[in-house]
């Protein structure tokens, strides 16, 4: 199953098109990098796939959710994190500390798992 799918995704900054089309499987387990050069839209592809920055067109689901519509914090609660880039916002973590800032604290965890008994909604990300 994918953990996350991305389905010709248009995303726009104003007028601006700036995602044109982009599709992206990540499978449940895998570790997936997003590369390209300065302005090929990567931060834009992650803003859209959490709800930051919509797509005007195309599908996003987590899952097999559609998240493609949802606020970002009910996209977060099934486990998608995002450190932005930046050397100012946690200026004093390791990259590996970095890296882990969007994992789920077990407190977090115990209760995303009650969240998910009573609302069956919720399922997180390995």
């Amino acid at each position: 199953m994918s953990a996350l799918t991305a389905e010709r995704l248009h995303t726009y900054y104003g007028k601006s098109h700036i995602l044109n089309g982009v599709s992206i499987d990540v499978a449940e387990g895998k570790i997936t990098t997003l590369l390209g050069r300065n302005g090929a839209g990567k931060t834009t592809t992650l803003r859209s796939l959490l709800g930051l920055t919509p797509p005007r067109e195309g599908r996003v689901t987590v899952f097999g959710k559609d998240t493609t519509r949802w606020p970002t914090f009910r996209i977060a609660a099934l486990g998608v994190g995002y450190v932005p880039e930046g050397r100012k916002i946690f200026p004093n973590l390791s990259v590996d500390d970095n890296l882990r800032v969007p994992l789920p604290s077990a407190s977090s965890r115990k209760c995303a798992i009650r969240a998910s008994r009573c609302s069956s909604s919720s399922r997180m990300c390995a």
